[in-house]
């Protein structure tokens, strides 16, 4: 993809996640053990968000729209569900809302345009539905939640909002700093994601970009047997908070094959999922 329609996919993207009304449940003084719920491909956004509130010295819970309507929604006292989707037909959606419906647990679904029968089984067990509509939904849903992310303790909120103030740079930004994420590997060989806890966005969003092997966490990619017919590079996604954590494993990783082609990013450590990202989208020339 030219990069000039790279940057105009990107911008409008932003736009449409700046225009997205905050729901009131993540209002000040109402984020209280708040369940965060995704699809598979909107994982990236859910953990954007779900770090926001744990450096906001708040308390959340992750999970997986099956994890979240079966073991943890009946299990918890009604509160708030905010739940992130890029499945418009998603049963596993329905099932949830209803589930929290039941149980008087106020939901905010987030997303791409509903299919009419879902939609409607959602405002039927009371859920609301705020619609995202963007060149890059799965991005713009991450955009999303850098911006709703609470309010920050001490001096990093005004950090953390300045550099809210420059996401419109952020892609120009990534690409001087890792002019090698225009250069993703060549040849025939199958491309590893792996990645830090704080970088796993940008390691999700290269596999829904790129397809191939699910990502690997870093610690356990000394572990991953293949066949030896197998070609591989690997590419790990991580932060400068986090490196020093990895040292040893990535000492291993160059001494017993080609040193893995590492994406680190030096930012806020919410901003930094976004921000991998984005470098996964210049590595693979698209954005989604």
């Amino acid at each position: 993809m030219q990069s000039s329609n790279l940057d105009k996919i990107y911008h409008d993207t932003l736009s449409a996640a700046r225009l997205t009304p905050k729901p009131g449940i993540l209002e000040p003084g109402r984020i209280e053990d708040l369940v965060v719920a995704y699809t598979p491909r909107s994982e990236p956004a859910a953990r954007i968000l779900y770090t926001g509130i744990l450096h906001s010295g708040g308390r959340a819970i992750l999970a997986p729209l099956s994890e979240a309507a079966t073991s943890i929604v009946p299990y918890k006292e009604p509160g708030g569900l905010l739940v992130l989707h890029d499945d418009p037909r998603s049963l596993r959606l329905v099932t949830l809302s209803e589930a929290a419906g039941l149980l008087g647990v106020e939901t905010v679904v987030v997303g791409r345009r509903l299919h009419p029968a879902v939609e409607e089984r959602l405002e039927a067990s009371g859920a609301e539905i705020v619609e995202v509509e963007a060149p890059a939904p799965i991005l713009a849903l991450a955009a999303i939640a850098l911006y709703w992310a609470p309010k920050l303790m001490g001096a990093r909120e005004a950090r953390y909002r300045e550099e809210l103030e420059h996401l419109e740079t952020a892609l120009e930004w990534v690409e001087e700093r890792l002019p090698h994420a225009r250069t993703p590997p060549t040849g025939d060989s199958i491309t590893i994601a792996s990645y830090t806890p704080l970088a796993k966005p940008g390691a999700v969003y290269h596999h829904v970009l790129e397809g191939g092997p699910p990502p690997v966490p870093l610690e356990s990619l000394p572990d991953l047997r293949l066949p030896r017919t197998f070609k591989t590079s690997t590419i790990v996604y991580t932060t400068g908070v986090e490196e020093f954590n990895y040292k040893d494993i990535l000492v291993r990783l160059g001494l017993r094959g080609p040193k893995p082609l590492l994406i680190r990013i030096d930012t806020d450590p919410i901003t930094a999922g976004f921000y991998s990202m984005l470098a996964a989208g210049l590595l693979a020339g698209k954005l989604a």
